[in-house]
C-alpha cells in the first residue's frame, strides 16, 4: 500500500458501510430465493436500502482513492485466498532474502580476513 487515508476512522467508516451493504445483499438473496407474493414489500424495502447504501459508499470513495493495492493481492482474492497470506508470503521472502544477504556478508568478511593474512 502506498498511502493510508488521513484518518483511520475514515477507512473504518467505509469498511463498515461495505459490511452493511454485503449484509443487505445477502438478505435480498435470501428473500429472492424463497420469494412469495407477500414478500414483495420486504424485497422492495431491501432493494431501496441497498440503493441508499450504494450512495453512501459512493460518497465515501474519496477516502480510499489514494490507497494503492498491489495487483498480487487482488489476484489472491480472485483465487479465493485470504489477502493476509500475501503479506505473510512477502514477509517470508524478505526474511529469506535477509538470510541470504547475511550469508554473503559473512562470506565476504571471511574472504577479506583470508586476504589480510
Amino acid at each position: 500500500y502506498t498511502r493510508r487515508p488521513q484518518k483511520m476512522s475514515e477507512f473504518q467508516a467505509l469498511e463498515q458501510k461495505l459490511e452493511i451493504f454485503v449484509e443487505t445483499v445477502r438478505q435480498i438473496g435470501i428473500t429472492v430465493s424463497d420469494f412469495q407474493p407477500n414478500s414483495q414489500t420486504v424485497l422492495n424495502s431491501r432493494i431501496n436500502a441497498m440503493i441508499d447504501e450504494m450512495r453512501q459508499i459512493y460518497q465515501l470513495k474519496s477516502d480510499a482513492e489514494s490507497v494503492n493495492i498491489p495487483m498480487e493481492v487482488l489476484e489472491y482474492i480472485d483465487m479465493g485466498k485470504n489477502p493476509q497470506l500475501y503479506t505473510q508470503q512477502c514477509l517470508h521472502k524478505v526474511t529469506e532474502k535477509g538470510t541470504q544477504v547475511q550469508q554473503k556478508v559473512d562470506a565476504y568478511k571471511t574472504f577479506r580476513n583470508h586476504l589480510l593474512k
